[in-house]
């Protein structure tokens, strides 16, 4: 099974931010919007794992990261990888929160490391992907509203991780929670 390791979004957050990806689909361009319900931060995609390995995997985070205190992050403004000039992804900021996140994305590393996982290489982006730019010389009016675009989130809080399965569908990706872990 397909899967990743993940920070939810409350609801609410979810919706501000789908209003946002609402008015920016108004701008056309062959984009990808990734759905409310699927919005999450990734902490480690995994890939195609045995689902006999979640055991294992579940354990091996409660070690490295049962001793992590629960912290708030928050999230502000819009952004492009790799830059607003050739976007492949567009996406929304961590503002506070960031060496949490980052902390938190280098204990699943750990993690999922010793399992046999590739470690990462570069280090931790934290960002939230809004949508997947499909031909760049499309989206010029788009990136123009994006730079222009404010969005700041009240305090979120991460109070887990949670393990996602991942099923790739003609409509879209279907996430499922297989497991969730607590922070301290």
């Amino acid at each position: 099974m397909r899967t990743f390791i993940a920070v939810d979004l409350p609801q609410e957050i979810k919706q501000k931010i789908d209003a946002v990806s609402s008015s920016l689909r108004n701008y056309g361009g062959r984009v990808s919007w990734v759905r409310a319900a699927n919005l999450h931060l990734t902490m480690k995609f995994l890939g195609e794992i045995d689902d006999g390995l979640l055991p294992d995997l579940k354990r091996a985070l409660q070690q490295q990261i049962s001793q992590i205190p629960r912290f708030q992050f928050s999230l502000k403004d819009l952004g492009a990888f790799p830059n607003f000039h050739k976007p492949r992804v567009i996406w929304i900021g961590i503002d506070s929160g960031v060496e949490e996140l980052t902390d938190l994305a280098i204990k699943v590393d750990e993690a999922t490391h010793s399992l046999g996982f590739e470690k990462e290489n570069r280090p931790f982006s934290a960002h939230l992907t809004i949508a997947r730019v499909k031909d760049p010389r499309t989206v010029t009016d788009l990136i123009a509203e994006v730079q222009n675009t404010l969005f700041e989130s009240e305090p979120i809080h991460a109070e887990e991780v949670i393990i996602m399965k991942s099923q790739l569908t003609p409509r879209g990706a279907i996430y499922t929670p297989l497991e969730r872990i607590k922070l301290l």
